[in-house]
């Protein structure tokens, strides 16, 4: 009887900046055999064959939060390699090396998640990296929207493309993570920043097994990595947990709006959500007062509330930030927010959301605190964009 294993994807965005070649050895278990248990569930990490980095190691392990000392060897994993590693059904815990990330994952049971390691620009992240799942359907139904309408003005003004510089006039950006390229209104490229990879690719990748030489660097290096996270994991679970550590707004849309809930509205009502009830609500206040300004002239026609539920805001630290040169070293000096947005229509029906993060981890003069004009920016011009 052949087993039926549901089959989903994420995506953990990191930057690498130091490794070896690989210590593993190819997995001769015949590929029929290798989800074979239907009581368990199965992650597979995996690393396409790409340039970039690709002499750089990923040493994986997993951990328990409420025993940090108990780390579990998962593989040391080089470019062009994939790991299968078989769980529980429920939450497991991942602490990424070099990197100083960690990632959160749910699974179902009899579910086979692939988890691609993948590469983002090294202008958008810190220098320690970013882990941040992101569910593959959603970007594959932003891909396929850019394709049908090609390089027309709605596609750009509903998903917010801009003019990535002045000097070049045919490539543009959206807080969406997505770049395109034009020939007037021929759409030349496209380009999910966050992910390069096909499901197809990522199951070709060669399934490998580590050795006892990958073994005895783990064991080696165990204590030092049980001290990393032991110092690393409160402040990732106050701060960063399921933050992606992006240095501009990142736009994730629920799902795209139908012309029928379009341009309907001519009245915008904000009201608070549910926030998270550690955040400084003087600073959620702050936020959202401005926020109404930026409405001040809808004030007639159909109602559209907006429901703005903050899970981080923290501007963080600028003058640290300065004291470090401007490089975002010290992780709790950086600022954050994530909030998502209800759009809710007269009935009380909440039709659509949305969510929006950033990151503040440097630059010049410590970085200057941007996470509520940039992020604002994006909330009112892709819902007037869209709604209004």
């Amino acid at each position: 009887m052949k087993l039926m294993f549901k089959i989903s994807l994420l995506l953990l965005s990191i930057i690498l900046l130091a490794g070896c070649g690989s210590t593993n050895r190819i997995l001769n278990t015949p590929k029929g055999e290798l989800f074979s248990d239907e009581k368990s569930s199965y992650i597979v990490f995996t690393r396409p064959d790409r340039f970039a980095a690709g002499g750089i190691n990923i040493n994986v392990t997993e951990f328990t939060p409420t025993n940090l000392n108990d780390l579990k060897f998962v593989g040391n994993i080089s470019n062009d390699e994939s790991m299968i590693y078989k769980v529980k059904p429920g939450k497991h815990f991942f602490y990424i090396d070099p990197t100083d990330s960690i990632a959160s994952i749910d699974i179902e049971k009899n579910e086979i998640k692939y988890v691609r390691l993948s590469l983002l620009p090294i202008f958008e992240l810190s220098d320690r990296g970013s882990i941040y799942p992101i569910e593959i359907d959603s970007r594959l139904t932003i891909k396929e929207y850019i394709y049908k309408l090609g390089c027309n003005e709605k596609l750009k003004k509903s998903l917010l493309f801009q003019q990535k510089n002045e000097e070049v006039s045919n490539e543009y950006y959206s807080p969406t993570l997505f770049e395109i390229k034009c020939d007037n209104e021929q759409l030349v490229e496209v380009n999910d920043l966050l992910n390069d990879s096909t499901m197809n690719e990522l199951k070709k990748v060669k399934i490998v097994e580590s050795t006892d030489k990958s073994i005895e660097g783990f064991l080696k290096e165990k204590s030092s990595l049980i001290s990393d996270l032991k110092e690393y994991y409160p402040l990732w679970n106050f701060k960063f947990k399921n933050m992606p550590l992006i240095q501009r707004p990142f736009l994730v849309i629920d799902k795209l709006s139908s012309n029928l809930e379009k341009q309907h509205y001519g009245k915008v009502n904000i009201v608070d959500g549910i926030h998270n009830k550690d955040m400084d609500v003087s600073s959620i206040n702050e936020y959202i007062l401005e926020l109404r300004k930026n409405f001040k002239d809808n004030v007639s026609g159909k109602t559209l509330t907006l429901k703005i539920s903050f899970s981080k805001y923290d501007d963080g630290n600028m003058a640290a930030r300065y004291i470090m040169g401007g490089f975002g070293i010290d992780k709790e000096s950086w600022g954050v927010i994530d909030f998502k947005v209800d759009l809710i229509d007269e009935t009380g029906k909440t039709f659509n959301s949305f969510r929006i993060y950033e990151t503040e981890m440097g630059g010049i003069l410590g970085g200057i605190n941007t996470l509520k004009p940039d992020t604002m920016k994006v909330l009112v011009d892709y819902v007037k964009s869209n709604f209004l």
